[in-house]
């Protein structure tokens, strides 16, 4: 208000002070996204049985027991014929 004025209107108030400003939020993370990110880590992993050295050696082992049962089956072919050989000669010893 103007002392020399009295009937003066008085000067505006100064504007309100700002609220403060909130702090910056980032990026938020999206949980669908991530949902189906490890969905899909999980049908990949499943692949990782079709691997070789993941799969415990199965088809390492499998090849082996394959191998084992081949030379079963060619030791008792041997021995067979060995024991056919054996007895041959042993007829045609005591037939004479």
């Amino acid at each position: 208000m103007d002392p020399q004025r009295p009937d003066a209107p008085a000067p505006p108030a100064a504007p309100p002070a700002a609220p403060p400003a909130a702090p910056a939020i980032g990026p938020q993370p999206n949980f669908p996204r991530i949902a189906e990110s490890y969905r899909a880590l999980a049908d990949e992993m499943e692949h990782c049985r079709n691997i070789p050295a993941f799969d415990a050696g199965a088809a390492i082992l499998a090849a082996i027991n394959d191998m084992r049962t081949a030379m079963e089956n060619m030791e008792h072919s041997l021995i067979t014929a060995l024991v056919c050989s054996f007895t041959i000669i042993q007829l045609r010893v005591q037939s004479g």
